[in-house]
């Protein structure tokens, strides 16, 4: 059951295809910061319109993740606004998680809704 500790994204960049080869258009490719522990990993994350169940293949050094189309503006604009950014994942059994995180930060940090009511 192999798993991906959290780790920092030290990198990425974002692939767009038109193309009958793949069954997805986006793709996200993350490069995670080395550790003592485990060297650089790279991690690409496509999006295709349909997510099989085995939607995460992590190893040694690179890992596929598999996400809904639907979550691909989401990521894009975690990476681009937040910093740090961290990604893990993980393949227990049937259950798979995949996650992609900001640091904490403290409470109003961002901008002010103005639509919000006191």
């Amino acid at each position: 059951m192999p798993s991906l500790e959290i780790r920092e994204v030290e990198t990425y960049k974002v692939y767009l295809y038109n193309s009958t080869s793949t069954n997805y258009d986006y793709e996200i490719r993350l490069v995670l910061k080395p550790t003592s522990t485990a060297g650089s990993h790279i991690v690409q994350i496509v999006f295709p319109e349909i997510v099989p169940d085995d939607y995460v293949n992590i190893g040694p050094t690179f890992t596929h993740v598999k996400m809904p189309v639907s979550q691909f503006d989401r990521m894009y604009h975690l990476l681009q606004t937040e910093n740090p950014a961290y990604f893990q994942a993980s393949e227990e059994g049937t259950n798979r998680t995949v996650l992609l995180t900001s640091a904490s930060e403290e409470v109003g940090e961002g901008p002010q809704d103005s639509n919000a009511t006191p």
